[in-house]
């Protein structure tokens, strides 16, 4: 979650949309996924990251680094 290079996605599931964020720790790809409210829902390494990405209909935001840049410029 601290690495600016990590991915964004946008998930939307029953019309709730949750983020989620793509990264790597101790040596394995992980999905971390947030709902709403900003509390994680759950973490977890897919077998096939890509395949459960595209599978699922995940919309990609960009960078953390560049949703943090983004969201802080439409808040001035």
């Amino acid at each position: 979650m601290r690495n600016g290079q990590n991915t964004v996605y946008l998930y939307e599931f029953s019309g709730d949309h949750y983020y989620v964020v793509r990264g790597v720790t101790h040596n394995r790809e992980w999905l971390v996924i947030f709902g709403g409210g900003g509390l994680m829902e759950t973490a977890f390494p897919p077998e096939d990251m890509d395949d459960y990405i595209e599978r699922r209909g995940f919309v990609l935001l960009g960078r953390i680094d560049e949703v943090l840049k983004w969201a802080e410029e439409e808040n001035k």
